[in-house]
């Protein structure tokens, strides 16, 4: 995950709840570090909205803009 708290910048989040929906997941976190809490809003890409790219032997994903 590439979630930085708002507050404090840490990346140590422990999940609180978990929502499902129909068509996403919308998740509460709670920075480990300070406390602050985080909402994400997940969902399943469709594949126009990605490709892979390769980066020094290595693929990545990109998002399309």
């Amino acid at each position: 995950m590439n979630t930085k708290c708002p507050e404090c910048s840490g990346d140590n989040f422990k999940v609180i709840k978990t929502y499902p929906c129909e068509d996403h997941t919308l998740r509460h976190l709670k920075c480990r570090s300070c406390g602050t809490n985080v909402f994400t809003h997940e969902y399943i890409m469709k594949q126009e909205e990605y490709s892979w790219q390769r980066v020094n032997n290595t693929y990545k994903l990109r998002l399309k803009a």
